[in-house]
């Protein structure tokens, strides 16, 4: 076993991907019976700028330009409100499994949900919305409004007026500055105090001023008359972040935010403080177009990077003890970036050599350039939003945020919770969410809430020391499709077409696309907008692997579901599981969907020979046909077909194996060891109960699998394939 500091010093000379265990203290899950129980972005669309190019610009996720989005101007004016561990050819064909070390943990807070709230509009009681904390973006002038003087008691206030509404803990997001959308502030540099401002002699319009004005002036049109609100020629200013002044008030800052926290009576409530380095905080010094004015006023690429890792040693030398371990976890706002993606992979290395939490401030159901690792250009390897949530995910605690208007239905919600377990968060930010209303109606619905309700289950667990394990481990069918229909953006083909995630969004249950075996199923959709799935730029990894590269993917059976249903801004509304989903494709031997659970949550005290395990597995399937298929399971006796407990249609609730217990209705009697589809074109969920589970990847030779599903009739004819949305297996306790 490696060292722990040996490890810090890898990761510092950046030769390996270190990977070890975020901190999470979620609540163990309840112990579950087999008797059964009556049912109680502000994302840039700017593409690729060429063929395995890291794009320049921003590809950050801050305010969509919208008043509800995003920080308010002062922390008053809030609204309220790990790589897969499956055998080679797995269908992940992302980052390699990182190094396994020793390597204690940082300790956080909770993990869970996170609700923005205003200190005046506190959304309560948390438990309603399944929150675990309560954050607040606090304007640096709020809590520092003069030099040497702080404005403690209303952060107390806030944190007991959340610990009231029945927040378990609270975090904090520093913003010293905001860009350019609708806010109750003249200037973005409104968020620094004024004797900051002003220079060492606090006197406005000197030379010595730590702001200067932009070469573009303020053209915000927030009552949408036509005309820029302070008139056409209004001076908008920017931050002199490297000025030894501002570096030294906003650190002086820092360090009595710390000694306030760490000192107060709250300490153990902090959950994690988001580190604020530039426009909204995030690690961009303001938006695209001010940048050729940073630019000209000195700051270089360079320059913003050092500025920012030089935030994060200020950081860590407030809140971390002398042996550089969190009193109280810090989080680096590491989604967006200045001029190069290649500081989000700089930045993000940085801060996990530190022990820094990455926060990824975007949550959309896909988009573009999101995981690069696999690339060989080195300014391309490693600088997708995602990557450093893959990377880091096992050292560092993992934040993520999002916006109503980024996942403004319940199937963009539906999906964008998938993508966030998919790379192992701990923390979910949501701001302007709850209670907001959208194409889809107000977001506070019961399927939403279900759904909410399902992922805290999930965020923070894990198998390393100091987390809780998770209560199943699951597999949901699907793939990136080109173009991406986002609401608050289109991206064409072209636009959404380079560095995708491809393949399934999976919860250490990997399906295995196994040529040989006859594992490799087809990736389609409803939508007939969909010109592709996976992606065929000039640096595509996928378009030899038809599970993931599809260019006939549009689906007339999907499609006469029903469930397809696009609002007025071009996005799928309800639910649909076929909104991408897989097929089997037995008119080429493909007659199986494969998979493998991580050796972790099947662990044995005992021979493998001599290990039982009970297991409920549900499928969500769609009855399309009058064929049969069976789910085969390693067992303590070799391949056998599991028995059917029963067969429900579709939920949102009932689709997620939300209930630890087996469902009261739709028994089948007595129990079969396949299903027989009934042509009804419904979603339906299949239960099946295993008493004899060995699991011990017995299934398939070499393929090392734990179970399949086999679209063949049990006598091994082709007699119709299977469309699959979910597989999802929980060990009974």
């Amino acid at each position: 076993m490696r060292q722990k500091g040996l490890l810090l010093l890898v990761l510092t000379l950046l030769t390996i991907v270190a990977i070890a265990a975020p901190a999470a203290f979620a609540t163990p899950p309840s112990a579950l019976g087999l008797n059964p129980v009556a049912a109680p972005v502000n994302q840039s669309a700017t593409p690729a700028a060429a063929p395995d190019v890291a794009p320049a610009g921003d590809a950050g996720a801050g305010p969509a330009g919208d008043a509800s989005d995003g920080p308010a101007g002062s922390a008053s004016d809030g609204p309220a409100g790990s790589a897969s561990d499956g055998p080679a050819g797995s269908a992940s064909d992302g980052p390699a499994s990182p190094d396994q070390a020793d390597y204690a943990p940082p300790p956080a807070g909770p993990p869970g949900f996170y609700i923005e709230n205003g200190r005046f509009n506190i959304l309560q009681p948390a438990k309603d919305y399944f929150a675990t904390g309560s954050f607040l973006f606090w304007a640096w002038k709020d809590l520092n409004p003069t030099k040497g003087g702080y404005s403690w008691g209303i952060l107390d206030k806030w944190i007991q007026d959340s610990l009231d509404a029945g927040y378990v803990s609270v975090g904090l997001a520093i913003t010293p500055f905001v860009g350019r959308f609708c806010h109750p502030l003249e200037q973005g540099t409104d968020m620094i105090p004024a004797f900051v401002r002003n220079g060492p002699d606090n006197v406005a319009g000197n030379a010595d001023d730590t702001v200067f004005a932009s070469d573009v002036p303020d053209t915000r049109d927030c009552n949408q008359d036509g005309q820029p609100d302070r008139g056409p020629n209004a001076v908008w200013l920017l931050p002199k972040y490297t000025d030894s002044y501002y570096k030294e008030q906003y650190f002086t800052f820092v360090g009595a935010l710390a000694d306030h926290l760490l000192s107060s009576p709250y300490r153990e409530k902090i959950a994690w403080v988001a580190i604020g380095t530039g426009k909204d905080g995030e690690n961009k010094p303001a938006d695209d177009r001010d940048d050729d004015a940073l630019e000209a006023n000195g700051l270089s690429v360079p320059a913003w990077v050092q500025f920012v890792q030089d935030t994060i040693d200020a950081y860590t030398d407030a809140f971390y003890d002398g042996s550089g371990y969190p009193r109280i976890q810090v989080i680096s706002q590491n989604a967006p970036f200045y001029k190069s993606s290649t500081e989000r992979r700089d930045i993000a290395n940085y801060a996990a050599t530190h022990r820094v939490g990455v926060s990824l401030n975007n949550i959309t159901p896909d988009f573009d350039f999101v995981e690069a690792c696999p690339s060989t250009n080195p300014n391309t390897r490693c600088t997708g939003i995602y990557d450093q949530a893959r990377q880091y995910n096992n050292i560092a605690p993992i934040s993520l945020e999002s916006y109503a208007y980024m996942m403004r239905t319940r199937n963009g919600f539906y999906w964008s919770m998938m993508r966030a377990l998919d790379v192992k968060a701990d923390y979910v930010r949501l701001s302007s969410f709850w209670n907001t209303s959208m194409s889809d109606g107000n977001l506070t619905n019961p399927d939403n809430l279900d759904i909410a309700e399902w992922t805290t289950k999930y965020l923070g667990t894990g198998f390393s020391a100091g987390q809780n394990q998770p209560p199943t481990v699951w597999s949901t069918m699907r793939e990136h499709r080109a173009p991406c229909h986002l609401g608050y953006a289109t991206l064409t083909k072209s636009q959404c077409n380079t560095w995708p995630t491809n393949g399934n969004y999976e919860f250490y249950l990997t399906q295995l696309h196994n040529q040989e075996y006859g594992g490799v199923t087809i990736p389609v959709t409803p939508d007939d907008r969909t010109e592709i799935t996976g992606w065929d730029s000039s640096s595509s990894t996928v378009v030899n692997k038809p599970w993931h590269y599809n260019t006939q993917p549009y689906d007339q059976v999907l499609r006469d579901v029903g469930l397809y249903q696009l609002g007025p801004d071009g996005v799928q509304m309800q639910v649909d599981p076929g909104w991408v989903t897989r097929r089997s494709d037995q008119a080429k031997g493909h007659s199986k969907f494969i998979f493998d659970a991580t050796d972790r949550y099947f662990a044995r005290s005992q021979p493998p020979a001599d290990s039982t395990f009970k297991v409920i597995i549900t499928v969500t399937y769609l009855d399309h046909g009058n064929d049969r298929w069976l789910l085969v399971y390693d067992s303590t006796t070799g391949p056998k077909a599991a028995k059917v407990y029963a067969i429900n249609d579709w939920s949102v609730r009932r689709g997620l194996a939300v209930d630890d217990f087996l469902p009261f209705d739709g028994k089948v009697t007595p129990p079969v060891d396949y299903i027989q589809k009934t042509n009804s074109n419904k979603w339906k969920v299949a239960t099946f109960v295993v008493e004899d589970g060995n699991f011990n990847n017995g299934l398939l030779n070499d393929a090392r699998a734990d179970l399949y599903i086999e679209s063949k009739s049990p006598n091994g004819q082709n007699d119709g394939d299977e469309y699959i949305h979910r597989v999802h297996v929980r060990k009974v306790q």
